[in-house]
């Protein structure tokens, strides 16, 4: 077992202009890349002291860290993503602000990583409806490209009528990036859920939502579909 620095940043995090060191440090077997136990530590770049916090999910694969302002406050909140590996591909996230060396969470990762909820119809002529009604939210999808393998799957008839209601699904969030929607100095978070069709291999697109942190809260500000080309 080693100790190991997962990642680490410099940038001004608790808002006094002077850079702070940010550690993602961990325990590691010599044998694996799986890194566990993390902490997220930070040092203040002007009194050197530091500041060890526990994370409540606290082991995965290559950890990282990113420093942006989410919260139009003109200084560094902390994201950090936890890989956990596995079929599922799950990553936990974090985001905090850390300004007048208060750590506060600017997001609730449990109720976050469950993502949008999207009705996922296969309707006639190889079409899927992506619906979500409370959003007034409608895709559609051509899955006109697996045809055979549907037909051959009796899920559509050589005509490409439905032959039975069948029924798709979307999973948990998949990916969440920060990025700088508005081209200013703050940054947004772009989500990604994986659109299923008839089993987890069947991939028909992404959801992809783009949040904003407004009114102590994350907001919604956009929503697109992305299909496999």
């Amino acid at each position: 077992m080693n100790n190991v620095i997962a990642d680490f940043k410099i940038g001004d995090v608790n808002g006094d202009q002077i850079p702070d060191y940010i550690y993602l440090t961990g325990k590691k077997e010599v044998d694996s890349n799986f890194v566990y136990n993390l902490k997220l530590t930070i040092k203040d770049g002007f009194s050197g002291k530091c500041n060890t916090y526990p994370l409540e999910f606290d082991g995965g694969y290559n950890p990282q860290l990113f420093l942006g302002d989410f919260n139009n406050d003109n200084v560094n909140d902390i994201f950090l993503s936890i890989p956990t590996g596995g079929s599922g591909g799950y990553i936990y996230y974090y985001l905090f602000s850390y300004l007048n060396n208060s750590l506060f969470p600017l997001f609730n990762d449990k109720k976050f990583k469950k993502g949008l909820n999207f009705n996922i119809n296969y309707e006639d002529n190889y079409k899927v409806k992506v619906s979500n009604d409370s959003l007034n939210k409608t895709f559609i999808i051509d899955v006109t490209n697996k045809k055979d393998l549907y037909e051959e799957l009796n899920i559509y008839d050589d005509n490409g009528m439905l032959i039975k209601p069948t029924k798709g699904s979307i999973l948990y969030l998949g990916g969440l990036f920060p990025i700088q929607y508005y081209l200013d100095n703050s940054f947004e978070l772009l989500a990604k859920q994986r659109i299923i069709g008839i089993s987890n291999a069947d991939t028909l697109g992404y959801v992809n939502s783009l949040w904003k942190y407004k009114n102590k809260e994350m907001n919604l500000l956009d929503i697109t579909i992305s299909i496999l080309g």
